[in-house]
């Protein structure tokens, strides 16, 4: 889950950074790239759905996800960051 959550938040930001015009356009982009990402990790919306609902009503267990989550969005980042 941790993995997935972690590429749906590249996902948004990729997204974000992209500055569509619409909001439409935006959302079918993100859309896009969520399928891809359930495809990845052979699962569906209905899964996952399941999955994040589990983990939303366990707020320790969904809080122990974010703290892998967070470490891996803050490597990633600075992986990301230009080298000087």
């Amino acid at each position: 889950m941790a993995d997935m959550l972690v590429e749906i938040h590249l996902a948004e930001a990729k997204v974000s950074k992209l500055n569509l015009r619409s909001m439409d356009s935006s959302v079918v982009v993100f859309r896009k790239l969520q399928q891809e990402i359930w495809a990845k990790h052979k699962v569906d919306s209905a899964l996952y759905n399941k999955s994040y609902a589990y983990y939303a009503s366990n707020p320790e267990q969904l809080g122990s996800v974010y703290e892998i989550v967070t470490k891996a969005l803050a490597k990633s980042d600075s992986s990301a960051a230009p080298k000087k």
